[in-house]
């Protein structure tokens, strides 16, 4: 690594706590040094969007020349080129279609974000998300027409804020002429808070009463902060009544929310409610699917086995399971190792247990049929008579338990049966052993055997 290459990333280094989580890994952490001009005093940096060097230049500019001349002990102006563009030293900044409306503290605007990677195109659909996916993408495409206001409920980690995102996205893209605007809950307080300090009140409403769309994150958390609850009813009204989009996000639905103005949580459900709930497997293969894909990572045997893992093991929360997935695969590439079920589980310790490693699918199988005095081609047959069935379930159980394999892995070394079969039985055994203590003493025991 060159000397500057070596002084570019400890500016990166020292911004990095200047800045939130979402901000530095959003618009700085891409940055890559290209080459520096001493006489013109121009520091050129690659930069992988042209959106993301709209917003930088527009936002965080001041940073990082500020970062860059106590690094390098000059003053440089900092050039942003695109990544991969041929004539990129002489194009100009592309106009940024963000709203850059002056705000009332500068503070906040360096924390008006949106995320470049979140898109409807990257957001996995399934059972569980399709119904708020419809919706954002419908307010998307026509702001303001039949889903006015929109309201959209998870618990953490399921996607809201991605939809979010993906509205103001989409919005910036297709409508560059209206203005458009994400903030949480606590800019929006801590704004207000700004201004009532500095008698800037009115500059904040007419900040905000000119978005064409407002999104406003997480609002749950203006329970019982009445003058916030208040600028947000009048901001609200008025928004409303000159016919502009507004976006709502919260862990919960209107009427659950206490402490908050009723007639605040009323016009929260004038018109869309939409909750996104736990993806089940299928869908969650299909998120850890589609990041394999973004990474390049051919879907062979190994990798569909690892994904399986994760998705049996990750079950509540979307940004854990593809936090597990990145954590493997940046350690995969960092060391230069291939991702099998083994790498996995060498690597990915918090959601495997040590006494998980030596038992297979054949033990499991052989254990259960001599238990039950049964063969094991019975275990692996189609007959249906409880005497096998059952314990044809609980084998299956047991393997998902203890096991690397997949539901689709288990059900052909439970001859050839399809992955819902081995869902069914694993969802029916787990509910057995809630109020069955036959079925417990069954499986405690056969887990002893298997242990041995």
């Amino acid at each position: 690594m060159s000397d500057y290459n070596k002084k570019w990333a400890y500016v990166l280094e020292l911004l990095e706590p200047e800045v939130n989580e979402v901000t530095f890994e959003t618009w700085f952490e891409p940055l890559k040094f290209s080459s520096i001009d001493e006489n013109a005093g121009i520091l050129y940096i690659l930069c992988d969007t042209e959106f993301a060097i709209s917003t930088i230049n527009n936002r965080y500019m001041h940073l990082l020349e500020g970062y860059t001349e106590a690094v390098f002990k000059n003053k440089y102006k900092i050039k942003l080129l695109l990544e991969g563009s041929v004539q990129e030293n002489k194009k100009e900044t592309p106009k940024n279609s963000f709203s850059t409306t002056s705000t009332v503290n500068e503070e906040f605007d360096k924390e008006l974000i949106s995320n470049p990677k979140y898109t409807f195109d990257n957001f996995v659909v399934g059972s569980n998300n399709e119904y708020a996916h419809a919706a954002a993408l419908a307010v998307a495409e026509n702001p303001a027409k039949n889903f006015n206001p929109l309201y959209l409920y998870s618990e953490s980690g399921l996607g809201k804020t991605h939809l979010m995102y993906a509205i103001c996205n989409h919005v910036m893209e297709h409508y560059k002429d209206k203005k458009v605007l994400y903030v949480t809950s606590e800019m929006f307080t801590n704004e207000i808070i700004s201004a009532i300090k500095t008698e800037k009140t009115k500059e904040f409403r007419d900040k905000y009463r000119q978005m064409d769309v407002l999104l406003i994150d997480d609002v749950q958390f203006f329970e019982g902060k009445e003058q916030t609850q208040e600028e947000l009813f009048n901001t609200f009204n008025y928004l409303y009544d000159n016919n502009k989009q507004l976006v709502f996000s919260s862990d919960r639905p209107p009427k659950e929310l206490k402490n908050l103005d009723e007639r605040l949580t009323s016009r929260f459900g004038w018109k869309i409610v939409a909750d996104i709930k736990k993806p089940n497997y299928e869908t969650r293969m299909a998120i850890l699917s589609k990041k394999a894909e973004q990474e390049n990572l051919e879907i062979d045997d190994n990798i569909e086995t690892v994904l399986s893992m994760i998705a049996e093991r990750v079950t509540t929360n979307v940004r854990e399971l593809e936090g597990a997935f990145t954590n493997l695969y940046t350690m995969a590439v960092m060391l230069g190792k291939k991702i099998t079920p083994e790498f996995a589980r060498e690597n990915l310790q918090n959601i495997f247990t040590d006494d998980q490693k030596d038992i297979n699918v054949e033990t499991i199988k052989r254990v259960v049929s001599k238990y039950f005095n049964i063969s094991v081609k019975d275990i692996e047959g189609r007959k249906r008579s409880r005497n096998i069935s059952h314990p044809r379930q609980i084998a299956m159980y047991l393997t998902r338990e203890f096991t690397d394999l997949s539901l689709p892995n288990i059900g052909k070394a439970f001859g050839g049966k399809d992955h819902t079969t081995v869902l069914h039985a694993y969802e029916k055994i787990s509910e057995e052993l809630k109020n069955d203590n036959v079925t417990k003493t069954y499986v405690n025991e056969l887990t002893s055997r298997i242990k041995i």
